[in-house]
């Protein structure tokens, strides 16, 4: 489930620029033009989600999507199991 929303997170901007949410959005619907102007608020979250990844990946570099938890994460597909993970 986490893969999913993750696997459009690849953004091609240079490390050392400032990208803003709607170039980044923008990006997005060039790569893939089935990405219409109204999105769903879960398509919304997905792309305001990877947006943030890469933004800290950029800030810290580090990808957070290599960390042992998100693997762990990614395994769940309710949010009981996501809190157990986190306990």
């Amino acid at each position: 489930m986490l893969q999913a929303i993750l696997s459009s997170s690849s953004p091609t901007h240079v490390y050392n620029q400032k990208v803003t949410m709607a170039d980044w959005v923008e990006e997005r619907r060039n790569k893939n033009p089935n990405i219409t102007a109204t999105v769903t608020s879960s398509t919304n979250f997905q792309l305001i989600f990877n947006y943030a990844l890469d933004v800290y990946k950029k800030r810290t570099k580090n990808d957070l999507l290599a960390h042992i938890l998100a693997a762990e994460l990614q395994k769940c597909n309710s949010p009981s199991a996501i809190l157990a993970v986190l306990h």
